[in-house]
């Protein structure tokens, strides 16, 4: 139990803590620097400064979608009819 405790292995895994420590900092500057080239891109092409602006956007952009398909298909159905005719 004193070898755990030894000035040595004390100054290891404090070194060991710092380092750890200094690599999340790392991290999360990147994660942050991401986000912002992200929330630049949204804006520039899509015009949306938040992300619940995005989502909005999206769930918008989903159902215009939708509604395009059903009508495509439609007129595919229309088409087909008028073949068999």
């Amino acid at each position: 139990m004193a070898a755990l405790r030894s000035p040595d292995n004390l100054a290891r895994r404090l070194l060991s803590m710092k380092e750890q420590l200094q690599d999340k900092q790392k991290h999360v500057t990147e994660l942050q620097g991401a986000l912002k080239s992200v929330m630049r891109q949204l804006k520039e092409e899509f015009g949306v400064k938040t992300l619940e602006d995005a989502e909005t956007l999206l769930q918008k952009s989903d159902a215009e979608l939708k509604s395009l398909e059903a009508e495509f298909e439609q007129q595919v159905e229309k088409i087909e009819g008028l073949m068999r005719s």
